[in-house]
Parts: C-alpha cells; structure tokens; sequence
C-alpha cells in the first residue's frame, strides 16, 4: 500500500487558568435588610479554549480578549438564592469599565450577614433547555446545533459559590467549569496538499446534564446520533512531515465542541487532496477536557505504481504512476520465467516468445543496457508528482509454452530516481 495512515496518537489534554476580574453592582433584593456593601465578583475559567456568546462561536478565552468588546465573553448569568428563594435572578454582567464588570444597577449583600448561593453561566444567553435549580443540582438539556459545524458550537460554562458578606471581603469568586469537551485536529504529511474538512459521524448530539455544587458535571446521554462537520483551507507542506499543523483553530472557532461520550464508535473522515479518508477515533471525552488528535497521512518521497490490465492471458495498457512527493525519472525492465505447477523454473523466457503490441510507440526507449526509459527522441521525460506514463505496451499476447505444464510467469520491474536540476536519469541516479 503506497500510503501509511496513522490516525491518530493519544489524546492530550491542556490545562490552563483563565484569571477573569469581574465585578457586578446591584440595587435592589427580594427582601430583607440590606448592609452597604455592593457585591462584587472575580471569576476564573478552569480551562483555556472556547466560549462562545459573539459572532464567531468558537474563540479561545484568555486574559489578552477577556476584555475585548469583541472577546468571546460579552455576557455572564448570575443567580443567586437565599434560603432558597431568589435573591435575584437571570441577572446579565454584560458590561466592563474600569476593570470590573457591571451591570444597570447595584446589588447588596444582606445586613444578617447570612449566606447566598450563586450560580453563574456562560454565555448568559445559554442555549440549552429545561434550565432548572434544584437544591444542590442545576440541571438542563441540550442539543448540538442542527447545523453541527464547529463554528456553530459553543462552549458552555458554569459557576457555583455559596458565601456570605463576611467571607473574602463581600468578593465572590467564581470558579467556572467547562460542561462539554473540545476536540482539535492537527494534520502531518509526507506530500504537499490541502485538507478542507473534517466529518465526524455517530456522536450523539443531545442529552441532559446536572451540575453539582461540587463542580461537577454528570451526563445522560439520548440514544439520537448523528453528524458534525467542518470545512477548511488548511496547506501542507512535506518539508518537515514531523510536525504537525493545525487544522481546528480556536482562533478562528472551528475547534468541535461536544458532548462528552465514548469515542470509540465515532468514525472519523477527511478529505485531502479531494481523496477521501476514514479512520475510527478513540477515548472517552469527558467534561472539561481538551482532546487533540494528530492525523498523519506518509508516503515515500519517491514512489512509482505499475498499472495494467490482465485477463489471465493477456496483458495490456502497462503505465506507470508517480505516487512519490517529487518529479521522477524512471526505467523498466520486462522479465519472464516458464515455470511448472510448482513454481519452479523450467526455462527461461525472451521477449520473442510472444506477440507485443504497442511497445516504445510513444514516449519509450530501449537502450543498449536493455531498459526502457521514458524518454522522447534521447531525452528522459520527467514525471512530475502524480502523473502517469504513456504505455509501455498495451498488449502482450504468450506463445504457446515450450512443454506441457508450463505457464509463463512475467513481472515488469521499475526503477525511479528523483529527478531535481539533473536532466537524465543516468545523472539523477549518479547524484
């Protein structure tokens, strides 16, 4: 097989922490006595990669963009209870000035100094269904867009914080978790090309999620499966098929944000070079969990594949294809034994124990050493990468066999060389 597909090594997982100063100023409670001192918050993202409430969905948070009007933050979901019961509810910090972010108006811990719990959410316009605070349990569905192109998913994030007025100065800090799993795809080759998309198909695309207190996040998965799909412009070079280039880019939104599950059964396809490719993936992609797999995709720098046709009797069309990453020069060689039933040679064959067809008619020598080269009137013809030789012959019809039992065994032979500044094949293969 002239390629070597590894698909994929063992996924990584990338860990980093996401500092996010944020602030929120409210006026008015349920009920109760309020103290003078406004609640305010700090917020950390437990993983670097995506959260997606702007324009492009998949944008990496980081703290150079977490300010940015254009950042992939614009909007966090607070709700806080006591006792219970809403202290305030589905309130938005969409807005950063001076450091901290706001909102419209200011809130205030209670004069009892007595405990609140806050959830949070991001973005605050979470697209999942059914949202529903019970207890220690914040739970909801969802299913991935209907589109199910990575720049269509987004991350999904939540916070969880019990504290009173007391605790850190009136700050609440909220440590947010990452409820799906991101999986990246970088690409390495032998052979110059294009990648443009990636297909990912039996990943279930809904389920029901509860989220703990305790940070946690804990799946029921639907049995609906389906397909997510990317398309890029990704080029390859083989200059150095050692390292692998990025084809998900956050940056850029196309890295697949999914619902975590078994891998195992998701089926992996590619196109490259307008050929087609499928693999199978492994893991299991749990919450909170960057997975990057590494497709590699070799061949040989000089490769040549014979092409024929042969009916069992008769042999025709016998090209050759450069399969390589490099132009070639080549030569052929046409060999034959009359062996018996088994295998063992009888005697020798020669190319007039038999009827040709089309040999050197167009584009082949032979020469004095008894190879045919690919050449026109003494010059060696350079084939570049990918393409195909006239035919060396397109028919050879064997004569009778020389004794009762025999059957003639023929094998064309090629030899490839790299054909760079040199202009002849004897000078490429002396290089």
């Amino acid at each position: 097989m002239r390629y070597t597909f590894s698909r994929f090594h063992n996924a990584v997982l990338f860990w980093a922490l996401v500092a996010l100063a944020v602030s929120c100023q409210k006026e008015t409670v349920s009920s109760g006595e309020l103290s003078s001192e406004r609640i305010s918050f700090s917020a950390d993202a437990e993983v670097t990669w995506v959260c997606g409430n702007g324009a492009t969905k998949g944008v990496p948070v980081t703290d150079s963009n977490l300010t940015s009007p254009t950042g992939p933050v614009t909007g966090l979901s607070v709700r806080a209870l006591k006792g219970g019961a809403d202290y305030f509810s589905g309130v938005e910090l969409a807005t950063y000035d001076g450091g901290i972010w706001q909102t419209a108006d200011s809130y205030f811990w209670p004069a009892d100094d007595s405990s609140i719990d806050f959830w949070s959410w991001a973005p605050a316009d979470m697209p999942v269904d059914d949202m529903v605070i019970s207890g220690n349990i914040l739970s909801f569905s969802y299913t991935l867009p209907q589109t199910c192109d990575a720049t269509s998913q987004p991350d999904l994030v939540f916070a969880y914080k019990q504290q009173h007025k007391s605790g850190d100065h009136g700050n609440v800090d909220l440590e947010f978790k990452h409820a799906l799993s991101a999986v990246q795809f970088k690409f390495a080759s032998t052979f110059n090309g294009k990648i443009t998309d990636i297909t990912l198909r039996d990943v279930v695309r809904s389920g029901s999620c509860q989220f703990g207190t305790d940070g946690n996040f804990a799946w029921t998965l639907s049995e609906e499966k389906g397909t997510c799909s990317q398309t890029f412009d990704v080029s390859t070079t083989a200059d150095d098929p050692t390292i692998a280039k990025t084809v998900t880019s956050a940056e850029d939104g196309t890295v697949f944000m999914m619902i975590p599950q078994d891998a195992t059964a998701i089926t992996l396809e590619f196109t490259f070079n307008d050929e087609r490719y499928t693999s199978t993936i492994s893991g299991n992609w749990l919450p909170g969990q960057a997975y990057t797999y590494v497709i590699k995709l070799f061949g040989d720098k000089v490769s040549v594949d014979i092409n024929e046709d042969f009916d069992g009797e008769t042999k025709e069309n016998v090209t050759f294809t450069n399969t390589g990453r490099v132009a070639v020069f080549v030569r052929a060689a046409i060999v034959g034994n009359w062996v018996d039933a088994n295998g063992k040679i009888v005697k020798g064959w020669t190319m007039t124990s038999g009827t040709f067809a089309g040999l050197c008619a167009s584009g082949w020598e032979k020469r004095s050493d008894g190879f045919f080269y690919y050449a026109q009137s003494g010059v060696d013809t350079k084939i570049e990468k990918g393409e195909e030789t006239e035919p060396l012959f397109t028919e050879y019809t064997p004569s009778a066999p020389p004794a009762e039992g025999l059957h003639l065994e023929m094998n064309i032979l090629v030899q490839a060389v790299e054909a760079g500044e040199e202009t002849s094949f004897a000078d490429a293969i002396t290089k």
